[in-house]
């Protein structure tokens, strides 16, 4: 292992809904490792969600809850007093996948 190398570390944790025992989990881990958080939610939208029935709403409706899904869990952090920097990634796709 070449010890020249800068590797950058964080701790990548998968939200999918309210989980405070993984949140809490990552900001241990995270703070005993000296590293930040990354919070990462995934979305997919339904095919049956995208015929020209729908408008373009609905993709941006499944993206808005999923921003949401991340706001509430850096408000969890925050407010358990998280040191370490979290940052938040929204992707689409399969979760999987993403991660």
């Amino acid at each position: 292992m070449n010890s020249d190398l800068s590797i950058s570390h964080t701790v990548a944790v998968g939200i999918a809904d309210k989980q405070p025992a993984v949140l809490d989990y990552a900001r241990t881990e995270a703070e005993r490792a000296g590293c930040g958080i990354t919070l990462v939610h995934a979305y997919s939208v339904p095919s049956v969600a995208m015929g020209p029935m729908y408008g373009v709403e609905v993709p941006e409706a499944f993206r808005a809850a999923g921003q949401d899904i991340l706001a509430e869990a850096l408000d969890y952090l925050t407010k358990n007093g998280v040191t370490s920097p979290v940052e938040c990634v929204l992707t689409r796709g399969h979760a999987p996948s993403v991660l």
